[in-house]
């Protein structure tokens, strides 16, 4: 059984299966990211698991915490909602150890300025790519080709690296901590 943590993190257990498989995410830099943990932790599950699920205190038969309430540092699971093969849908988790080229072409720019018209942003924002650009198009099209198909979106069409649903806006100050993963530990 793995160690309670020592410092004040958010623990997220991923799977009963994979006994000490966990995440732990600082909880004051948690803090600082979001207002709703609770839906953080959902989504950095769906992030590993590619699967929907929901966040639950005691253990993985626990209720379900609701997106809104608050969260104190301490263990959590994702449970997820009912899929087999815990790792199925998974992504290559060394996709995120590389980063990509930080030179500026015309395709590059006009994918930040397609998402920050998307997302309306006041403090100096800059766009960013979610999956590496370096990863290029072939790797954006495995992982949509290993996710489960959703009713809420369709993203059969989803085949370039460049497409605005592979950017995210975010301040220019959180972007190299960003690209060098270091917002999470």
């Amino acid at each position: 059984m793995a160690q309670a943590p020592s410092e004040p993190v958010y623990r997220l257990r991923m799977a009963a299966e994979l006994e000490g498989f966990y995440l732990d995410v600082p909880f004051d830099i948690a803090s600082s990211l979001c207002l709703h943990p609770v839906k953080f932790l959902r989504f950095l599950g769906y992030c590993i698991f590619g699967v929907d699920g929901t966040i639950a205190k005691d253990d993985f038969d626990g209720d379900a915490i609701p997106d809104g309430d608050p969260l104190d540092q301490g263990v959590y699971y994702f449970v997820r909602e009912g899929i087999e093969g815990v790792l199925k849908h998974a992504v290559d988790p060394e996709a995120m150890t590389y980063s990509h080229i930080s030179e500026t072409t015309n395709t590059r720019d006009n994918f930040r300025t397609v998402v920050a018209e998307r997302d309306v942003f006041a403090h100096s924002p800059t766009g960013i790519y979610i999956v590496p650009f370096s990863k290029g198009d072939a790797w954006i099209k495995h992982i949509v080709e290993s996710r489960i198909p959703e009713e809420r979106e369709d993203v059969s069409n989803l085949t370039s690296i460049n497409d605005i649903r592979n950017g995210m806006l975010v301040a220019n100050n959180l972007h190299p901590l960003i690209e060098k993963r270091k917002w999470l530990s």
